[in-house]
């Protein structure tokens, strides 16, 4: 293949991993906390779940990049590692050929399904980077990301007539296996890529490439880190909760969990298509540092409804200004720090966005003890406002905001 073929063949695949990828995380993610909810398990193991599928990425991504420095080891690791996370989606359905602690047994079973999805995840996020030219980042992110809701919009569609039809706990059963077999299919077409040549192979020791002065070093990643550690962490208790607050106080049933699902995808959908013709007039920073501090204004709204369709409208805002957060976070780590870099950065960012919850989990219990799920829910979403204020001071603003991309086709 010549560059332009591989460019346009790259470009088609990353397009067809965002809809087989959406399709099989979007499900699985969602449904595993109401699935331990109606296992009876009880709010310290939630928090336990949440403790220990969170310190995966706190620990193992940055370590394993740091170890393989090669793109091809990575590469290498990343297939097997994807194969293995997608045949263990199917694992946590088995708790239930257990008479007893079928919760604790699917805890087990997420944490270690956790352990090989960690390593694929930690090889995967910098790809669009690397195989993606800066032209055209900013359009294939995009549509990434819709196509990505998509597929989830039509996993949730596929699971949620499953939920409608086939009682418990054979609905649960489908999630795992639809997501699994779908999850296969994502790892097919990711092996398909073509990687470019490139320069940048880690010749660093694993002691000299986790240097922490030469991550401080990295100005434009350490503001936008510190930003991220703030909204991570003031989501990070009520997070966890949604579905707890959904299936307990509100009682809803697996039915309405899948409709609010395809709701949230449905939401991120419209908001990709918002958000790229915003793009091109305003840059994908200044996206983020408005939809963070507004997004935070779910939380009150799934309070203040007085009905549960109410709550979908709420949802379907959501899942619209979450779009723009998620297109201007990625487009910010392909940007910043230095290139030769960036695969440790993004996995430096990986580590806290995902190992936050590590630590606040512990305090889950806590919290559910001291105050009502309605009160956790309202002070998170004054904290979430105000701590994502941060990203519009005008020093930090200054600082991470990007040109306006110029317009180009979209192959």
């Amino acid at each position: 293949m010549n560059i332009d073929e591989t460019r346009e063949h790259n470009h088609r695949l990353m397009r067809l991993q965002a809809f087989w990828g959406g399709a099989a995380n979007g499900a699985w993610v969602i449904f595993a906390i109401p699935f331990l909810i109606r296992l009876d398990a009880s709010i310290l193991l939630i928090s336990i779940y949440v403790a220990l599928t969170s310190v995966g990425p706190l620990l193992m991504g940055p370590i394993a990049v740091a170890n393989l420095r090669s793109i091809g080891q990575q590469r290498h690791w990343m297939i097997i590692c994807g194969v293995i996370s997608r045949i263990f989606f199917f694992m946590p359905a088995s708790a239930l050929l257990f008479d007893n602690h079928r919760a604790e047994i699917a805890v087990a079973m997420f944490c270690i399904c956790a352990l090989p999805t960690v390593v694929f995840g930690a090889f995967w996020a910098p790809t669009v980077g690397l195989v993606v030219d800066k032209e055209h980042q900013p359009k294939i992110v995009n549509s990434r990301t819709r196509i990505a809701n998509i597929g989830a919009l039509s996993a949730n569609g596929i699971i949620g007539l499953g939920m409608i039809a086939l009682p418990f706990p054979f609905n649960y059963v489908a999630v795992f296996f639809v997501s699994g077999a779908l999850g296969l299919a994502e790892i097919y077409v990711i092996s398909r890529i073509i990687y470019p040549d490139s320069p940048h192979t880690y010749l660093e020791t694993f002691r000299e490439n986790l240097h922490v002065k030469k991550i401080l070093a990295e100005k434009q990643f350490m503001y936008f880190l510190f930003g991220i550690v703030l909204i991570v962490t003031a989501s990070s208790i009520a997070g966890p909760l949604q579905s707890v607050y959904f299936i307990e106080e509100r009682e809803v049933s697996d039915r309405w969990m899948g409709v609010w699902a395809m709701v949230l995808s449905a939401g991120a959908v419209v908001g990709t298509l918002i958000w790229r013709r915003l793009q091109t007039k305003t840059g994908s920073y200044a996206i983020l540092a408005w939809t963070v501090p507004v997004s935070a204004i779910y939380f009150l709204l799934i309070v203040v409804s007085p009905n549960i369709e109410l709550i979908l409208i709420a949802t379907l805002l959501a899942g619209l200004l979450n779009a723009g957060t998620d297109v201007g976070i990625w487009l910010g780590l392909y940007r910043y720090g230095d290139e030769s870099r960036r695969t440790m950065l993004i996995n430096i960012y990986i580590g806290f966005a995902l190992g936050i919850p590590f630590v606040t989990a512990f305090f889950i219990p806590f919290f559910t003890n001291k105050f009502t799920l309605t009160e956790i829910f309202i002070g998170s979403f004054v904290i979430r406002f105000v701590v994502g204020l941060y990203f519009a001071i005008p020093r930090v603003y200054d600082l991470l905001k990007d040109d306006v991309p110029p317009q180009s086709s979209d192959k």
